[in-house]
């Protein structure tokens, strides 16, 4: 009796540590491959980090982009990513933008596998604030004259006629603009005035800016 139980013991200590090698074996796969690999990657062994890098974005905004339609990722800040879903040998990826910043568009170059091949720094994904016009309403000009105006110190405007009006170059979203009368009317039978011509630019189009000569 005695003589079955050190080998009943040698079973059971070598059955365990069969079961420790076979996990850690399993366990070494998913970290080669990372956690999000899917199924084709883990069978085969080979995985690939999708992944780039993202310039342009501004301070407190986020984009969300997507890898084939799905694996989400929100970024809020600009630098290097990579997407938490590793793809597999054929190394078919399309990045795309699920959710644009607010107040900004983001492109993205080398957004699939075709002749690039995934890897941390091969996606670029690149965000500009959106453009818009600046402009307001003019009254009280006295007929025969022009007030010019320009917005910090550059982008003159003249005016001939009372009405509405427009910058003839666009104002970027986030951007601070300030609306000054650069010469008064000439003859000077009148000053002009401007009220609402100070702010930061907002994503859309600035018609507020009040010019009042008297």
């Amino acid at each position: 009796m005695n003589s079955i139980h050190p080998s009943a013991g040698i079973a059971k200590r070598l059955a365990a540590h069969r079961s420790h090698v076979t996990f850690a074996a399993i366990t070494l796969v998913l970290s080669a491959c990372g956690g999000g690999s899917d199924d084709n990657c883990l069978n085969n062994g080979t995985c690939y980090t999708v992944g780039g890098s993202l310039a342009g974005l501004l301070a407190n905004s986020s984009v969300t982009l997507q890898n084939n339609g799905a694996d989400n990722l929100v970024l809020s800040n600009n630098g290097g990513f990579s997407f938490n879903h590793t793809v597999d040998e054929s190394r078919n990826f399309t990045v795309t933008v699920l959710t644009q910043p607010v107040g900004q568009a983001c492109t993205i170059d080398h957004a699939d596998g075709s002749g690039y091949g995934p890897s941390d720094e091969n996606v670029d994904v690149n965000c500009t604030p959106n453009s818009h016009s600046l402009g307001g309403t003019l009254n009280g000009l006295a007929p025969g004259t022009t007030v010019t105006l320009q917005n910090k110190g550059a982008n003159s405007l003249t005016l001939a006629a009372n009405g509405g009006f427009r910058f003839p170059t666009n104002v970027k979203y986030g951007d601070a603009y300030s609306v000054m009368v650069s010469v008064q009317p000439s003859p000077p039978t009148r000053a002009c005035t401007v009220t609402n011509g100070t702010g930061t630019v907002p994503d859309s189009d600035l018609s507020t800016v009040m010019v009042t000569c008297q």
